[in-house]
């Protein structure tokens, strides 16, 4: 599994307009129920328009689409860059989440009253809307490392301190209690469960509603160091006969996530369980590229001006990697690479510099920047400095088609078959052959860009497994 959601099981938005209910909005309907206890009083389809009996006008704290999309015309043209999540709160204020540039977003709270607007420092790496209480508290959600925890964010100055911040689960805040006393949340933790909670400050949850049921492979946060950034992964560990993890050194599969822009959450991952139980460990490093390691940080990985020479992003999955091999954990002989969209990217990166895994995967990756559409090749062009035309030496360094002859490891590509970057595919592939580096293509028939049905899952496995098997 790439990537997992909580479908329609999980609510998409929710309020508390008094201290004694709460109204849940999920995909297919709405419910109320009492507050803190969380027992159903009323349930209805979720195209029921207008507010509820319990809900008057001046209680509703998010903003109707039509005001909505005004609002944040206007706080962009005053702020530029771009402006959504908006969410008016008590006494006339509004708030919103607010980005200086579209891709990659780094997000910052802005909280508008008459006399101006004020918004979270840039040392504070907000996911997630603003949420106000009806008493005026204002709260979202803000990572620390690869947790998600919860902030409250003074709407006067903009100041943020942690309202909860967990060690080994992420929040998704739903709704914020009067006087910011409790919350209603979604908590994925380091087990792959994830509940409906109430919320408190310092984390003293309180469970309502199970939402996922945990996995068979549950994950420790770790931690390291590269180039002075500070680096967070995920490890899940194959079992011994009993509850334990089985001694190390293990078999590695080094999976990078996609997306690449916060994309690494603990409790939010992928379900590992098959790996594990197929003896590996599983090790999900984060780089800087998510904003894990800050604004700057992200868009120089971005930019990707010192490559193919200097790539800090493969040293910062590279040093922990060392760190688990350093630690016993990790067999230096039998590394496995597995990289999807943005991961498969940096995995093509990887291979045409280290020769330290014996196979690599590369799954709906990008190989070639000039294969990108017109739209993505504009983006490419502003971190690159120009286009393929006027700087094609930094286009070729940041393209792993450049560098296949580079490359020593045994490479297996896997492509969604009617998908957007099944061209990609074909030009990596046609370029691994070209410097006879052993590769295979496999393009998976009725898989979408995530892989998120069983059979393309299945599929996945196997072709990984027997990958791996055949290069020993």
């Amino acid at each position: 599994m790439l990537w997992r959601s909580l479908g329609h099981v999980a609510p998409v938005s929710a309020s508390l307009p008094d201290g004694g209910h709460v109204e849940l909005i999920y995909p297919h309907r709405q419910e109320i129920r009492t507050w803190p206890s969380f027992e159903l009083l009323d349930t209805a389809p979720a195209e029921r328009a207008g507010p509820s009996a319990s809900e008057s006008p001046e209680s509703k704290s998010a903003v109707g689409a039509p005001a909505e999309g005004d609002l944040a015309a206007g706080m962009a043209a005053m702020l530029g860059g771009s402006v959504s999540a908006v969410s008016a709160g008590p006494s006339g204020r509004v708030a919103a989440l607010w980005t200086a540039e579209p891709f990659p977003p780094w997000y910052h709270v802005v909280s508008f009253s008459s006399s101006g607007h004020v918004m979270t420092p840039e040392t504070v790496r907000i996911s997630g809307a603003p949420c106000w209480s009806q008493t005026g508290e204002l709260a979202a959600g803000a990572f620390d490392g690869i947790r998600r925890g919860i902030v409250l964010i003074d709407p006067g100055d903009g100041a943020a301190r942690w309202w909860s911040r967990p060690a080994s689960a992420s929040y998704r805040l739903l709704a914020l209690g009067p006087g910011g006393g409790d919350a209603l949340a979604i908590r994925a933790d380091d087990a792959g469960s994830a509940r409906l909670v109430r919320a408190r400050p310092g984390g003293a949850d309180e469970p309502l509603q199970l939402l996922r049921a945990a996995d068979q492979a549950r994950v420790q946060v770790v931690t390291w160091t590269h180039e002075g950034v500070a680096l967070e992964g995920l490890l899940a560990l194959p079992r011994a006969a009993g509850p334990h993890p089985a001694a190390g050194p293990h078999p590695l599969l080094v999976f990078l996530h996609g997306g690449p822009v916060g994309a690494l959450a603990c409790g939010e991952h992928p379900d590992l369980s098959a790996w594990a139980a197929s003896g590996w460990a599983v090790f999900m490093p984060d780089f800087r590229s998510s904003g894990i390691g800050g604004r700057e940080e992200m868009r120089r990985a971005f930019r990707r001006r010192g490559l193919p020479g200097q790539d800090p992003e493969i040293g910062d999955v590279l040093s922990g990697v060392d760190l688990l091999t350093t630690q016993g954990l990790a067999d230096p002989g039998a590394l496995i690479l597995f990289g999807h969209s943005y991961g498969g990217y940096l995995a093509g990166r990887i291979v045409g510099r280290d020769h330290r895994f014996r196979v690599a995967v590369c799954c709906e990756a990008v190989a070639d920047l000039r294969l990108l559409d017109p739209e993505s090749q504009r983006m490419q062009a502003g971190w690159l400095g120009g286009d393929a035309g006027r700087v094609p030496q930094r286009w070729d360094a940041a393209s792993p088609v450049a560098r296949a002859g580079a490359v020593r490891t045994p490479v297996l590509l896997l492509y969604a078959g009617s998908g957007t970057l099944a061209g990609q595919g074909q030009a990596w592939h046609r370029a691994l052959t070209a410097a006879r580096v052993p590769a295979e293509l496999i393009m998976v028939p009725g898989a979408d860009h995530v892989f998120s049905s069983v059979p393309a899952q299945q599929c996945l496995y196997r072709a990984v497994t027997g990958w791996s098997e055949r290069h020993r």
